[in-house]
Order: structure tokens, then C-alpha cells, then sequence
């Protein structure tokens, strides 16, 4: 009896060993993936790619992730590939938000938890406004996509930040 009562408390102490680092290991992820995601946006290097939709006075929509939609910033360049003006990014050849600029002004502010980070464009037809509201860890970020036209709607998007990739050896 004295052997199982001893077996089952090492078996306890052992879960409990398990246990605790299992959750320091977690711990260390996430701040591992909050730091990178402070340095991707301080650097300004960073991929926004967006989940869902919701247009202005319309529903949430999940984006087909085939159509391969994403924001990416990078050496001053912005470079959108995403639906926008209620397109729900269902079908590939729906055009929404594309263009690539250098022509705007940037203002980054940090949050509690997070960054907000807003570009308008100078002198461009459709989109005048990307505002970004970036989460510490980079998940359930929003990018909202406005145009000055008022009969198009703004529309919000909401999906994921991550730094970019180096592009070692020329491989994307």
C-alpha cells in the first residue's frame, strides 16, 4: 500500500512538473511572437492577411483563402491585393483595393496592447485610407479601407499580422 501511495505521488509531482513547463513554454512563445511582431511593425516589414470581411452596414464574410488576399509593407512600399467596395473576395476575378504606393503619409501610434497604424494616400483614386489596428501578438488584427467617395463603403477586414519573410537566396 505504502508503494502505490509513494507511486502516486511521483506520478503527481511529475504531471505537475509537466504541467508548469508546458505553460512557461507558452509563455515564452507568446512573448517570442509579441516581440516579433513589435519589430515587424517598428521596421515597418510586416504581411496583414485578412480572414474576414465586413463591409459597412453589411455581414462578416470569410474570404476564401485561395484568392490569396494580403497587405504587406515593406522598404516604404505599400502593396495591397484585397477586396474591398462590398467585393467579398469570393470569386477571383473581384477586384477590390489593388494598388502599390509610396505616395502617402504615415502615422504609427502604440496602444496598450498593440499598435495603430494609419497611411493616406496622396493624390490616388479609390483607396485614400488604410488604417491598421495591430493586436500584441498579431492575431484578430483589423485593416479598414476607406475612400473619400461616400458611395462607396468602407469596409473592415480582420485576420493576421506577421512579419515578413526574408527572401533568402531570392525564394519566395
Amino acid at each position: 500500500m505504502k508503494i502505490l501511495k509513494h507511486s502516486l505521488v511521483i506520478a503527481a509531482l511529475l504531471f505537475g512538473c509537466v504541467q508548469v513547463q508546458a505553460q512557461t513554454d507558452a509563455k515564452a512563445k507568446k512573448s517570442s511572437d509579441v516581440a516579433a511582431i513589435k519589430q515587424a511593425i517598428e521596421s515597418k516589414s510586416f504581411v496583414f492577411v485578412p480572414q474576414y470581411v465586413r463591409p459597412d452596414g453589411g455581414k462578416e464574410t470569410y474570404l476564401n483563402p485561395e484568392l490569396n488576399y494580403e497587405l504587406t509593407f515593406d522598404d516604404g512600399v505599400l502593396d495591397s491585393y484585397l477586396p474591398n467596395n462590398g467585393e467579398y473576395g469570393i470569386y477571383p476575378n473581384s477586384l477590390g483595393a489593388q494598388f502599390k504606393t509610396t505616395n502617402y503619409e504615415s502615422e504609427l501610434k502604440p496602444k496598450a496592447k498593440g499598435y495603430s497604424l494609419v497611411f493616406k494616400m496622396k493624390k490616388t483614386a479609390g483607396t485614400t485610407r488604410v488604417a491598421i489596428e495591430v493586436t500584441e501578438n498579431g492575431k484578430n488584427s483589423t485593416v479598414r479601407l476607406t475612400n473619400l467617395n461616400y458611395y462607396i463603403p468602407a469596409v473592415t477586414l480582420t485576420g493576421c499580422i506577421m512579419p515578413l519573410k526574408s527572401n533568402a537566396g531570392g525564394a519566395e
